[in-house]
């Protein structure tokens, strides 16, 4: 495939949605995230899929779960990433590592220092302009949360991700958008989950995150939970088309499923 990111016009994608697909762009915000600093990341996922700027980001450190089926809880990540998009993915992927060397050292140079203690502690969420010494290509480093149903398979299989850039807030380009490059194809190779196909037909009934009214059950009220809500969209299903995908497979559905369950729970839990 030569279809590459350069080619997505956000704007435009969502301009074709269907009012129904709203469900895919959101994010049921765990409660946790209330009193983090990555709620700015929620907060701000209207100018994110809006006017966000789409570049590759490299993995420095992710929680563990997120690598793993058995687990499908959201959970946060450390990326770094050219604001400008420029930096190629080898030279992000040289950056990404020469960054996590620094865990569980104290260089004397305070610059690498100071990263070595964030990096160090994972509790963390301070972004940084990538060290010189690392790299002399004016490259940053951010945290920000993984929503499960905009990996490709759910899973962080790979060590490079397209993200959407709004000022100093990050979020992974869901991937609906970007199934047909060589990267997307290259990430479900081989587990053959698709989250996209699976939540698409798991949402046919157009109430994704309100099945059996599970948001009023739970107190959520006006899905404040939710993130972005439709009339924070500008563009969002203005010009819709039938999008059509192809199905899921029973894997794939069962792990969505589990997303769902997991997302649920924490936007449960206090």
């Amino acid at each position: 495939m030569n279809h590459t990111f350069s080619q997505i016009h956000l704007p435009e994608q969502l301009a074709k949605m269907e009012a129904k697909e709203l469900a895919y762009l959101q994010i049921l915000a765990p409660n946790w995230i209330f009193n983090d600093p990555l709620i700015k990341q929620l907060q701000k996922l209207p100018e994110l899929y809006e006017q966000g700027k789409i570049v590759l980001a490299a993995i420095v450190q992710a929680n563990r779960i997120l690598f793993s089926e058995e687990h499908a809880h959201p959970s946060a990540a450390e990326i770094v990433y050219d604001p400008k998009g420029i930096a190629s993915a080898a030279e992000l992927q040289a950056a990404a590592h020469e960054l996590y060397k620094l865990k569980n050292t104290t260089p004397d140079d305070p610059e690498l220092a100071e990263f070595a203690a964030h990096i160090t502690d994972e509790y963390d969420r301070k972004a940084f302009d990538v060290p010189h010494k690392i790299s002399p290509l004016g490259l940053k480093t951010s945290i920000m949360l993984v929503w499960r149903l905009h990996l490709p398979d759910g899973m962080l299989r790979q060590n490079m991700v397209p993200i959407l850039v709004y000022e100093d807030v990050q979020t992974i380009l869901p991937a609906r958008f970007w199934q047909q490059t060589d990267l997307y194809q290259e990430w479900i190779l081989d587990s053959q989950m698709d989250m996209s196909a699976a939540f698409y037909q798991l949402n046919q009934g157009r109430l994704f995150w309100e099945k059996g009214g599970l948001l009023r059950l739970i107190g959520i009220g006006k899905n404040k939970n939710l993130f972005p809500q439709k009339q924070n969209l500008h563009h969002f299903a203005q010009n819709p088309e039938p999008y059509p995908t192809p199905n899921a497979s029973r894997k794939a559905l069962q792990f969505a499923q589990e997303c769902k369950r997991c997302a649920q729970e924490a936007a449960e839990n206090q």
